[in-house]
C-alpha cells in the first residue's frame, strides 16, 4: 500500500505542477489552422474550396463541434486535449490489465492492478506533459482514443465466450465505427487496424466466426465512411476534396518524405530522449510476439492444462503489441518526421513495456514456473527509477518555466497571461509573443485593414484570430504550401494579387536570418541591398519591425515564391563567407 501511495503522490505532484503550465501553452499553428477552418465552416464556407487542406476533415468536425459548444478560447482545446490523453490512459489501463474474473483475485492479492494503472497514468502523463507544444492538440494523439476503444471492444468480445451471435455482430459493428472514426482523422490508422484484426484471427475460436465478425467490422467502417461522404456532398465540399486528394496530395506526400533525413531523426531522438529508448524493448516484444507461433503456444498451453489466465494474458498482450507494431510501422513508412506523429507510438511503447511487467505485478506463476514474491516492490521500483532518469532533464523541471507557475494559475481565472510569461513557458517559440504583441498593437493603431493583411510565415498564423479576421486567400500556410506544391505556386501568387493584399507579415528568423537587425533598421543591410532578387515577400517594402517580425507593404511585383526552407539562410551564409574573406583591419 505504501508504494501505491508513493505513485499516487508523484501523480498528484505532476498534475499540480504541470497542468497549469500546459493549459497556458500556445496552440500550435496546425491547431489554429483547423480553428480557422472550423470558423469558416460555421460561417457557411466550403471546406477545401475556401481554405487549402491536404488532410481528411475529421479534425475540423471536432473543432467545429467544440467551438460551437464551448466558444473560441484556446483553453477549450487545451482542456479537451488533456481529457483525450486521460481517456487514452484509462483505456490502456483497462487493456493491459484485463478485467476478467480469473484475473481479479490474483491482482487484488498483490494490489498489482491498482499499482499498474496508477503507474501507467503517471508514465504517460510525465511523457506527454514534457513534450513541446507541437505535440499537443494533434490528430495523431486524438485518433488513438477511438482506436483503443475499438481494441477494448475486440478484447471484450474475444474473452466473452458466452456472448450471443447478435451481440457479437453489434460489437463488431461498433468496433468498425470506431476504427472509421479514427480513419476520418488520419487514414494511416488502416495499417494498425488491419494488424490487430488479422493477429486475433487465431483467438476467435473458428474461421467462420472470425469472418462474420470481420465482415461486421468492415460494415461498421463503411457505414461511417459513407455518412462522412454524404455530409461532404451535402455541404458542397466533395468536389474540392477529391480534387485535393487526386491532384495535389502526391506532391504533398513526396515533399514530406524528402525531409525524412538522418539529421532530423537524430534531432527528434534528442527531443524524445530518454523516452525513445523504450521503443527498443517494445519493438522486440512486439516482433517476437507476432512472429512466434502464437497459435501453437496457446493450443499447447490449453492441452497441457496451464491456467486459464495465461491464455488471457496472451490475448491482451497480442492485441496491444499488434497495435503498437502497426502504429510504429505506419509512422516510419508513410508519415513525415514530425514529433507529434510519434507521440501515440511512444504512449503505446510505454504501455507495451509496462504490460510486460504484469506477471511480476500480479505475482502470477509463469509457464516456466518462476514466481515473483515481491511484485509491488519490483514494479514501483522500476517506475520510480525511470522517472528519476527521465524527469530531471526534461521540460518538467526547467526553472524558468516553474517560475511562471503562479501567473499561469492566475490566468486560469483571469483568462489572460502576459506575453513575457507566455514566452517563458514556451518550449518552442512559435510565435515569440513579446515581439508579436508589439506587432499586433502597431497593426491595430496604424490603420492597416486586417482583411488586407497576410501572414506569410506559418508560425504567424496567430495574427488572424488575434485580429478576429480570416485569411485573405485560401492559401493560409503560404510559405509551406509553396514548398509542398511547386506546381501551384503561380496559382498562389495570383490569389495574392486578386485578394488585393496590402501588407504581408514575415519572420526573419523563421526564414533563416538568425541575427536581429540593428536598432532603427527595418531589415538587415544585406537583405535591403538584394531585395529585388529575393523571393516574395522579401522583395516588398518594409514599414515596421518588431524583433524579427517584419511588416512589408505590397507595392512591388510579387516575383516568385521560394521553394526552400529558410530562403534567407543562403544569402546570410554568402555574406558571412564574404566577411570572413576580408582582411582584418590594420
Amino acid at each position: 500500500m505504501f508504494r501505491i501511495r508513493l505513485i499516487q503522490l508523484c501523480l498528484l505532484l505532476l498534475v499540480l505542477s504541470q497542468v497549469p503550465l500546459f493549459l497556458q501553452l500556445t496552440l500550435t499553428p496546425d491547431t489554429v489552422l483547423y480553428d480557422l477552418q472550423a470558423r469558416l465552416l460555421l460561417q457557411g464556407g466550403i471546406l477545401y474550396r475556401d481554405i487549402v487542406e491536404p488532410n481528411l476533415p475529421g479534425i475540423v468536425w471536432i473543432h467545429a463541434g467544440l467551438r460551437s459548444l464551448f466558444g473560441w478560447s484556446p483553453l477549450v482545446l487545451r482542456i479537451f486535449d488533456l481529457g483525450v490523453v486521460a481517456g487514452i490512459s484509462l483505456l490502456l489501463s483497462q487493456i493491459i490489465v484485463p478485467c476478467t474474473s480469473s484475473w481479479i483475485a490474483e491482482l487484488e492479492k498483490s494490489s498489482g492492478r491498482r499499482l499498474l494503472r496508477y503507474s501507467l497514468v503517471l508514465l504517460i502523463g510525465s511523457f506527454y506533459l514534457s513534450t513541446s507544444e507541437w505535440c499537443h492538440c494533434q490528430r495523431d494523439t486524438w485518433m488513438l482514443l477511438p482506436c483503443l476503444a475499438a481494441v477494448l471492444i475486440r478484447l471484450t468480445r474475444l474473452e466473452a465466450k458466452d456472448m450471443s451471435g447478435t451481440s457479437r455482430a453489434l460489437s463488431a459493428f461498433a468496433e468498425g465505427v470506431l476504427w472509421a472514426t479514427a480513419f476520418w482523422l488520419k487514414p494511416f490508422i488502416a495499417l494498425p487496424a488491419l494488424l490487430v484484426i488479422v493477429s486475433t484471427a487465431a483467438t476467435t475460436g473458428n474461421a467462420r466466426q472470425w469472418s462474420i465478425e470481420t465482415a461486421m467490422v468492415l460494415l461498421g467502417g463503411a457505414t461511417t465512411g459513407a455518412a462522412g461522404i454524404f455530409w461532404m456532398i451535402q455541404n458542397g465540399c466533395w468536389s474540392a476534396f477529391t480534387t485535393m486528394m487526386l491532384e495535389w496530395n502526391g506532391d504533398y506526400y513526396q515533399s514530406g518524405r524528402s525531409r525524412w533525413t538522418m539529421d532530423r531523426l537524430l534531432a527528434h531522438t534528442q527531443r524524445f530522449s530518454p523516452w525513445i529508448i523504450l521503443h527498443l524493448p517494445a519493438a522486440w516484444l512486439a516482433t517476437s510476439t507476432l512472429i512466434s507461433p502464437i497459435v501453437r503456444r496457446i493450443r499447447s498451453g490449453m492441452q497441457a492444462g496451464l491456467p486459464r489466465r495465461v491464455l488471457e494474458v496472451s490475448t491482451a498482450t497480442l492485441v496491444l503489441r499488434a497495435l503498437y507494431a502497426g502504429w510504429i510501422v505506419q509512422c516510419l513508412l508513410f508519415q513525415q518526421l514530425f514529433d507529434y506523429v510519434y507521440v501515440p507510438a511512444m504512449i503505446l511503447a510505454i504501455s507495451v513495456c509496462l504490460q510486460a511487467l504484469i506477471p511480476v505485478a500480479a505475482g502470477i506463476r509463469l509457464p516456466q514456473g518462476t514466481v515473483c514474491t515481491r511484485p509491488t516492490c519490483v514494479v514501483s521500483g522500476v517506475v520510480l527509477l525511470w522517472l528519476m532518469l527521465s524527469v530531471p532533464g526534461s521540460a518538467l523541471m526547467q526553472s524558468h518555466r516553474l517560475r511562471a507557475w503562479s501567473p499561469c494559475v492566475a490566468a486560469l481565472v483571469t483568462g489572460n497571461l502576459d506575453s513575457t510569461h507566455r514566452d517563458a513557458i514556451a518550449q518552442t517559440p512559435f510565435p515569440r509573443w513579446t515581439e508579436l504583441t508589439s506587432m499586433m498593437e502597431h497593426l491595430e493603431t496604424s490603420g492597416v485593414k486586417p482583411q488586407r493583411l497576410m501572414a506569410y510565415s506559418g508560425n504567424l498564423i496567430h495574427v488572424y484570430p488575434g485580429l478576429h479576421q480570416m485569411p485573405p486567400t485560401r492559401f493560409v500556410y503560404l510559405d509551406a504550401l509553396a514548398r509542398c506544391f511547386p506546381a501551384k505556386r503561380q496559382e498562389m501568387l495570383k490569389a495574392v494579387e486578386l485578394a488585393d493584399v496590402d501588407y504581408v507579415l514575415a519572420d526573419l528568423q523563421e526564414d533563416g536570418w538568425e541575427e536581429t537587425p540593428a536598432e532603427g533598421c527595418l531589415l538587415p543591410a544585406e537583405i535591403s541591398a538584394s531585395s529585388a532578387a529575393l523571393p516574395f515577400p522579401w522583395n516588398q517594402t518594409p514599414v515596421f519591425r518588431s524583433g524579427s517580425y517584419v511588416l512589408l507593404r505590397c507595392d512591388q511585383q510579387t516575383g516568385e515564391l521560394s521553394s526552400e526552407y529558410q530562403p534567407l539562410s543562403r544569402l546570410r551564409a554568402t555574406q558571412l563567407t564574404h566577411r570572413g574573406s576580408e582582411p582584418p583591419p590594420q
